[in-house]
C-alpha cells in the first residue's frame, strides 16, 4: 500500500471462509474445517491491521473497521460463526485502546443481509416458503457508511466500538443505492455489547 500510493487511511476486514449456509445438524456434526472461519477471519483481520496500524499512525488520523454481524450476540449458522464474530468486536475494541493516542480509529461495524452474488446464489437454491422475503442491503451502503464515518470530525468518539451499520447510517444521513436506509434488526437479533465503556 504505501509503494502504491504512498499512505492508508482506511482498512476494512472482512476475510471470511464460510461453509455453505444450508448446513443442517449440531456442529459435531459437521466438518472440523468450519473452524477455519475464526482461523481465516479473526487472523487475517489481525495480520492486515498489524500491517496497517503503522501507516494510519503515520497520518495521525486513521480507521480500522472489523465488518461484524447480529450474530455476535444471537445464534446464526454455527458456534464458530458467533464466535468470529464475538472476537471480531472484541479484537476492533482492544485495538481501540492502543490506538487511540495515535489518533486511529477502530470500530466493528455490524452488517446486516448483504446483497452480493454468493448470497443470491444460497438464496436461489431455497424453496420459496424458506426464502428470506427482507430487503438486503448493497455492498455499496456499508462503503458509503465507512465513508461518511471516516469523514466525521470526532472519529475517535466512536472507536472501540461495535456499531450497527444500518443504524449509523441513519445517523450519519446514509442512504443506500436506491434512496432507502436499511433497517436494523437490533429489536429482532439482539444488539451490540458495551465494550471498553471507561473509554467513553
Amino acid at each position: 500500500m504505501k509503494r502504491e500510493h504512498g499512505r492508508l487511511d482506511v482498512l476494512v476486514d472482512n476475510a471470511a471462509k464460510l461453509d455453505a449456509p444450508a448446513q443442517t445438524g449440531g456442529f459435531w456434526e459437521k466438518p472440523l474445517e468450519t473452524v477455519d472461519l475464526i482461523t481465516v477471519g479473526l487472523r487475517s483481520h489481525y495480520v492486515a491491521s498489524f500491517h496497517a496500524a503503522p501507516l494510519l499512525i503515520a497520518n495521525g488520523r486513521g480507521l480500522i473497521v472489523n465488518t461484524g454481524h447480529y450474530g455476535s450476540v444471537s445464534y446464526h449458522q454455527n458456534p464458530v460463526y458467533g464466535a468470529q464474530k464475538a472476537g471480531s468486536d472484541k479484537m476492533a475494541a482492544d485495538m481501540a485502546k492502543e490506538l487511540r493516542p495515535h489518533g486511529v480509529a477502530a470500530v466493528s461495524l455490524w452488517l446486516g443481509g448483504v446483497d452480493t452474488e454468493r448470497a443470491r446464489a444460497h438464496l436461489a437454491t431455497l424453496t420459496p416458503e424458506r426464502r428470506p422475503t427482507a430487503r438486503r442491503e448493497s455492498p455499496r451502503f456499508t462503503g458509503r457508511v465507512i465513508s461518511a464515518l471516516y469523514a466525521t470530525e470526532n472519529l475517535v468518539d466512536y472507536s472501540g466500538r461495535a456499531l450497527i451499520g444500518a443504524e449509523l447510517g441513519a445517523h450519519l444521513g446514509v442512504t443506500d443505492i436506491d434512496g432507502t436506509v436499511p433497517p436494523s434488526l437490533r429489536y429482532a437479533l439482539g444488539g451490540p455489547p458495551e465494550l471498553h465503556a471507561s473509554l467513553r
